[in-house]
């Protein structure tokens, strides 16, 4: 009986051992493999990413840093710079400051003296030099003169500054106007007069053309809108229309020809 229970399981054992997987499983197994070789690839994948991106963050982090540490010392060498320029610029005012006590000194003397007004002076004494003009002594009394009408190689030793001595002309033009030559203050004078008489002739003409104008504008106007109820009239013999239109067209043409002569504004 044992043997024959032995057997049995033997035959068993037999035919389950000859019984492979099916295609459906088989099938199933391949997929399987495929989608473990993919997601293997794709572990790689994103290790070599994070890797990757790992190098990209360090990169550019060092670019940072080192970005930051040049606007670093570029701020520190402008500040550097500025220093230095303040420096330099408090020791040329201080410098210019002394350079022009001495080339201003009064009491200094000039063998020649060109006021640049066609006015030559000879053996000048210089009594003040103000920002914006030279005050002198001569054989034949005294005078001003701006500074900026003096000749070149005198203004450099002067030290003059234009921006200076228009503030300074500008604030003092009431006294300097006073103080000139009296030669010079009339001719202002006269020139200031005759340039208000000539405006007010030039603004008294331009009120007379502007009040032709208008009148003139005015004739016209009337003329073309008796001509638009003329036309319009149905009941008015044709041959006075046309004769009087003709002669409202003469009169038109006239007005046009005067209003073009005036000056234009």
């Amino acid at each position: 009986m044992k043997l024959l229970v032995s057997g049995v399981w033997i035959v068993l054992s037999l035919l389950c051992a000859g019984c492979g997987p099916s295609a459906q499983q088989k099938a199933a197994l391949n997929e399987n493999q495929k989608l473990k070789v993919r997601v293997k690839a794709l572990e790689e994948q994103a290790l070599r990413e994070e890797s990757e991106g790992r190098i990209a963050r360090n990169s550019l982090r060092e670019i940072r840093e080192a970005s930051s540490k040049k606007e670093q010392e570029v701020t520190t060498e402008r500040e550097t710079l500025k220093k230095q320029l303040d420096e330099v610029k408090k020791a040329f005012d201080a410098y210019r400051s002394k350079y022009r006590v001495t080339a201003r000194a009064p009491g200094q003397k000039l063998v020649r003296l060109d006021c640049g007004n066609g006015k030559i002076f000879e053996n000048v004494e210089i009594t003040e030099v103000s920002p914006g003009e030279l005050s002198f002594r001569h054989a034949h009394g005294s005078g001003r003169v701006p500074l900026g009408m003096l000749e070149p190689s005198l203004r450099d030793r002067l030290d003059y500054d234009a921006e200076e001595a228009a503030v300074w002309l500008e604030a003092n033009r009431p006294k300097v106007l006073a103080m000139a030559d009296p030669g010079l203050a009339k001719d202002v004078k006269l020139s200031a007069a005759k340039e208000w008489k000539l405006k007010a002739e030039t603004d008294t003409k331009a009120k007379q053309y502007n009040n032709l104008r208008r009148r003139y504008v005015a004739d016209l106007n009337s003329i073309y809108s008796s001509a638009r109820s003329l036309q319009a009239d149905r009941n008015c013999c044709p041959v006075h229309k046309r004769y009087q239109l003709a002669s409202w067209a003469e009169e038109a043409a006239k007005l046009k020809s005067m209003i073009a002569a005036l000056p234009s504004q």
